[in-house]
């Protein structure tokens, strides 16, 4: 019933404890969820000490290296100031990244997962702030949950623990790695998920926007000099983090069924423009 509703999008309050429901994360038993979340971060931090320990550095591959190389090359080109200049968000990203490469040597890290994980962080960090906020009794003060715009533009974490960071991070690594199991093959070698997706993008519009798909045939362009990035980053780099929120609602909701949905999104965006 919960996923029915997804389409119309998930309440700002509750998006974060409904998107770990639905990727399998925390239990719909409410009883069970402290126990469960608690359990889970505990492995995540375990797996991050093992790979990612400064003790650890030396028994690194070449390949290890280099995805270190790559993502902390990649994370400053975000447009997100808190993700350029606060270095324990960044250390955050480059964590949850790192480990799961390690974990999916199949695909490895590739540009685009750092665009893929900000959704997660965000729903979380708004998570974090929002219980700071109640039990300082700030309750008049909901500017910050009005828009989530202002999330994505914030510029300190003030007021958050490690601990808060911790679980974040946690959070973000397990709904990050659950919503890439269904999308692997669009970074496996060769990318044959993007390309599949973009075929299919190319046949919805010839059907429901003929003379769109004429004129870009006439033009000879290809498709993947313009949606190869939309299908890479799944809209992250094309719309406000709120519009981006309300679309993953019905991703996270269905993670099987993201490159189809994905597809008809990207055929509707263009036969409106």
């Amino acid at each position: 019933k919960l996923k029915s509703n997804a389409w119309k999008g998930i309440p700002f309050l509750y998006r974060p404890q409904v998107w770990r429901i639905f990727l399998d994360y925390e239990p719909a038993n409410t009883s069970l969820s402290s126990s469960v979340l608690q359990h889970k971060r505990n492995d995540y931090f375990d797996c991050l000490d093992r790979v990612f320990n400064e003790s650890q550095r030396h028994l690194w591959t070449n390949s290890q290296k280099q995805t270190e190389t790559q993502i902390l090359k990649d994370l400053p080109r975000t447009h997100v100031q808190l993700i350029r200049n606060e270095e324990r968000v960044k250390l955050l990203f480059e964590r949850v990244l790192f480990v799961w490469a390690v974990r999916h040597p199949a695909s490895g890290y590739v540009q685009g997962m750092n665009d893929l994980l900000q959704p997660f962080f965000f729903v979380f960090l708004s998570e974090k702030l929002l219980n700071n906020q109640n039990s300082g009794n700030n309750s008049n003060d909901n500017e910050i949950f009005d828009n989530i715009e202002s999330i994505e533009n914030l510029s300190t974490l003030n007021g958050l623990s490690e601990q808060d960071l911790n679980d974040i991070e946690a959070d973000c690594f397990w709904c990050f790695s659950k919503l890439l199991d269904s999308i692997q093959d669009l970074f496996t070698k060769d990318q044959p998920g993007i390309y599949k997706m973009l075929n299919q993008l190319e046949a919805v519009v010839s059907r429901v926007a003929p003379d769109l798909a004429k004129t870009i045939k006439d033009e000879e362009i290809q498709y993947q000099e313009f949606a190869f990035r939309w299908m890479n980053c799944l809209l992250i780099r094309e719309f406000p983090m709120k519009l981006v929120l309300q679309l993953w609602d019905n991703y996270v909701c269905d993670p099987q069924k993201i490159s189809t949905m994905h597809v008809y999104v990207c055929a509707a965006m263009m036969a409106i423009l």
